[in-house]
Formats: structure tokens, C-alpha cells, sequence
């Protein structure tokens, strides 16, 4: 039971020193930007924004494509260009694209050693005009003045910027997402700790990325803006992490229990050997903190008595007190982490699973392909 006690105390402070790495694009004050125009207020601000090309890979996208694509219509800032690469779609992603005024790219053949997400973005990044380049995932929404926040958190840091969209859920089982949603969080970070970068929404200068290599320096990747946030930085470029909530929002796995647990095991494994060894380490110690939380149970119903359930009662509000706090950031999860032990029983049972798929087999499918896990070689 002492073991045990550490355990939970020491998952719980790694829990708090995790949650300090995350940071969030908070609302900038407010001018009339407009872009590449000048636009003052006051004495000592002053600030002409970029031409932005966003780019949206997309692949059989058309249930989702169309919320993106409005919210891009009514931005307070507008792009000189929206970019949707048709990644060999069977549906009407194309045409819905079309229809709403984007540029319709079709990348052509998939190469040998590339997965589908890195090409459709090298070939987009190829054919846009604008000075930077917004890479954004087709089920992605964007406030009224996400790209102009963008546009002037860019303009402020410059170098690599990613977002993590903040996950908005409807039906009950997508909250079993909420260990997922955390620990990529804590994961990437805030781009200081020597981590890589957010997937769904990247900001980056044009001349800079191609000068990095793009997307074609992570061709093979599975997880591709996570490594091509590290390649950024190996080229001691500015790498800037911060969490979407009030910005960008997704909702990941609508289609059910099912696609969730998919989805989530495509990469999961793969993205916990690319953690840095100091990060995986704190939250190994937090989730065996947790799991502790829930079994301590057992040997309390053994041997019971009431400071062993005092104690037992604190440190289960302690860890479902905490995650609520957590989750706040990361999507609508209300008070899910009051109920903690069953979406961490559903991650412990999806880590394994990617691990399987990722080490042992060697492949994962995904959107009707099969990546060579870490490898690259087709992907969505």
C-alpha cells in the first residue's frame, strides 16, 4: 500500500508540472487588419500582416470539408487563396470544394516512401501564392478572426506556429477520448521543451518552409507536422505550440466507438517513442499514478477500514478533480473526469493495440490505406 500511495502522489504532482507546458493563443487586442495593408491604433502599434495561402489536404473529406470552408468565408481577415488538395477522394469533396470557391488541386500519384498527408501539403505548399502558408485538416472550424489571431501570433513569433484545435464532442462515447486529447498536449507542448509540433493547424512562412524541405523532410512520416516541427527547429528555427480553445475547433470520430478507437491507434504508440524521454517519463509516472488511483480499491475492499478509504476517497478526487481542471483546455468534456477510470481503461486498451500495429505488424490502415508504421507509404 505504501508503493502504492507513492505512486498516486507522484503521477499527481507530474500531472500539475505537465499542465504548466500548455499554452494557450490567447484573443490579441483588437484592430481592423486587413492583408498586406497597414493598420494602426493608437500611438506605438503598428502592424501590416502577410498574404496567407491556406491549404487543406483532403481525402474523402466531403461530410466534413463544407463547416471548414464557411467558417473560411466569414474570417475577419481574409486569405488570397484557399487550397484543397483532392487526395485521390471518392466522394464529392472535390466538388463541394469547388463550389465554395477553393482552388481544387489533384496531386497526382502517390509516390513510393510518401504518406498521403505530407504529399497533398507538399504539392498544395507548391502551387500557393501567399508569403505563409496555413496548413489546416479538413475537419477543422475556425472562429470569425482565427486568421487574423493566426496571422498576428505569426507575425509576433514568426519561425513554425502550430495550433491544437480544441475537441468538440456531442455523443457521450467521444469523451472516452479525453487521455488521448491530455497526453498529446503534453506531448508536443508549448515548442520550448524539445518537442515537435500539433498536426491539424500549422502556420510556417513559404520561403522558410521550402527552404526547410517542407513536408517533403517528412515524406515517410505517419505523425508528419510533429517531426516537421522537429526539423524546424534543427534548423534553429522559432517553434511556437499553443492549444486552439476560443480559436480552432474538431470534432475527431464522429461515426462511433468504432472509428474513434481507430483513429487514435493509427499513431498513438508511434507518437509516445517520438516524446522526449523526460516528458514520456513524467507522464508514464502520471498515468501509472492514475491507474494506482482506481486499483488501490482493491486492496482497500481486502483489508478495509476507514482511513484506508479516507485516504482511498482522497486520492480518487484528487486525480478526477485534476483531470477536470486538464480537460478544460483540450474540448467540452463537462465533468467526464469525474469518471476517469473508463477512458483511461479505453487508452490503456488502444495504447496496446497501436503498439501492436505499430511494432509488431508493421501497418496501420487509415482511410482506405495501409501506412507502413513510421515508415511512411500511404496515409490520409
Amino acid at each position: 500500500m505504501v508503493i502504492t500511495t507513492i505512486w498516486i502522489i507522484a503521477g499527481w504532482l507530474c500531472g500539475w508540472m505537465l499542465l504548466l507546458s500548455m499554452r494557450r493563443l490567447k484573443p490579441p487586442e483588437r484592430y481592423p487588419v486587413q492583408v498586406g495593408q497597414h493598420s494602426s491604433a493608437g500611438k506605438d502599434y503598428s502592424v501590416v500582416l502577410p498574404a496567407m495561402s491556406v491549404i487543406i489536404p483532403a481525402r474523402n473529406e466531403a461530410e466534413r470539408i463544407g463547416a471548414l470552408l464557411s467558417s473560411l468565408a466569414k474570417q475577419t481577415l481574409r486569405p488570397v487563396e484557399i487550397i484543397v488538395v483532392d487526395d485521390g477522394s471518392r466522394d464529392a469533396t472535390a466538388d463541394i470544394a469547388a463550389g465554395a470557391g477553393a482552388s481544387v488541386v489533384t496531386p497526382g500519384e502517390l509516390p513510393s516512401g510518401w504518406t498521403g498527408k505530407s504529399w497533398a501539403c507538399w504539392r498544395g505548399a507548391h502551387a500557393a501564392k501567399g508569403e505563409v502558408l496555413v496548413f489546416l485538416d479538413a475537419d477543422t472550424v475556425l472562429e470569425a478572426d482565427g486568421l487574423e489571431r493566426l496571422a498576428l501570433a505569426f507575425q509576433e513569433k514568426g519561425g513554425f506556429l502550430s495550433v491544437q484545435p480544441y475537441h468538440w464532442m456531442k455523443r457521450t462515447y467521444e469523451r472516452l477520448s479525453a487521455f488521448f486529447n491530455l497526453i498529446v498536449l503534453f506531448s508536443v507542448g508549448s515548442g520550448q521543451e524539445g518537442g515537435g509540433a500539433f498536426g491539424p493547424c500549422v502556420v510556417c512562412g513559404r520561403e522558410m518552409y521550402m527552404e526547410a524541405g517542407g513536408h517533403q523532410s517528412v515524406s515517410r512520416e505517419v505523425l508528419e507536422n510533429y517531426h516537421l516541427g522537429i526539423v524546424f527547429k534543427q534548423k534553429g528555427l522559432q517553434v511556437s505550440n499553443r492549444i486552439g480553445r476560443g480559436l480552432i475547433a474538431f470534432r475527431m470520430y464522429p461515426d462511433g466507438l468504432a472509428g474513434l478507437i481507430a483513429g487514435w491507434s493509427k499513431s498513438f504508440a508511434e507518437g509516445a517513442s517520438a516524446t522526449s524521454p523526460v516528458k514520456l517519463m513524467a507522464i508514464s509516472i502520471w498515468i501509472a499514478g492514475a491507474v494506482s488511483a482506481v486499483t488501490q480499491w482493491v486492496h482497500i475492499a481486502a483489508e478495509p477500514s476507514s482511513a484506508a478509504v479516507l485516504a482511498g476517497a482522497i486520492f480518487y478526487l484528487g486525480y478526477a478533480v485534476q483531470l477536470v481542471m486538464m480537460l478544460r483546455y483540450a474540448g467540452n468534456f463537462g465533468a467526464a473526469g469525474l469518471l476517469f477510470p473508463l477512458p483511461l481503461l479505453i487508452f490503456l486498451i488502444v495504447f496496446i493495440l497501436s503498439a501492436y500495429q505499430t511494432f509488431a505488424k508493421g501497418k496501420v490502415n487509415w482511410k482506405g490505406r495501409k501506412l507502413d508504421a513510421g515508415k511512411g507509404g500511404g496515409g490520409g
